[in-house]
C-alpha cells in the first residue's frame, strides 16, 4: 500500500539522476502580496508503491476557502530498481515546481496526495503576504 513519507516546500526542487536537491526549503509560503502570485517547489516522497505497474497520481493543493489553485495529475510507472529493498520501501520522490499560483488569502493550504484515487496523506503549510500585518 502506498505512503506519503515526505513533503518538503522549497524554493526550488530538481532531480538528479537518481537524487533530489531541494533549494530553500520553506515552512511558510510568504509571496510580496495578497492578492497575488508566488512560485515554489514541492517534493514528495511515495514508499510502498509497485514497480513496473502504471499508477495514477494526483497533486491537489486546496486554500482555506477551498478553492484548488493546483489541481495535477498524471500516470507514471516506476522504474524496477534496488530490488533487494522489501516492497514498502520501495517508491519514488517527485519533484514539481509550480509558478505563478494565484494566492487569494492568506492562511493554512493543504496539500494531498492520491494514487490510483486513494489519498495517501497530506501536508499542510501557512502562507501570508507580506504586505499584511
Amino acid at each position: 500500500m502506498a505512503n506519503l513519507t515526505n513533503v518538503i516546500f522549497c524554493l526550488r526542487a530538481e532531480s538528479v539522476g537518481n537524487s533530489v536537491n531541494a533549494e530553500g526549503i520553506l515552512s511558510t509560503l510568504t509571496p510580496n502580496y495578497i492578492p497575488g502570485l508566488f512560485s515554489f517547489s514541492a517534493i514528495v516522497s511515495i514508499l510502498g508503491v509497485s514497480a513496473q505497474d502504471e499508477h495514477t497520481f494526483r497533486i491537489l493543493f486546496t486554500s482555506p476557502t477551498d478553492e484548488s489553485p493546483i489541481d495535477i495529475s498524471d500516470k507514471f510507472v516506476i522504474p524496477k530498481y534496488n530490488d533487494n529493498l522489501p516492497e514498502e520501501y520501495k517508491g519514488l520522490n517527485l519533484t514539481m515546481n509550480f509558478n505563478n499560483i494565484d494566492f487569494k488569502v492568506s492562511g493554512l493550504y493543504k496539500m494531498s496526495v492520491f494514487i490510483d484515487g486513494t489519498c495517501i496523506g497530506d501536508k499542510s503549510i501557512y502562507v501570508k503576504g507580506k504586505n499584511e500585518s
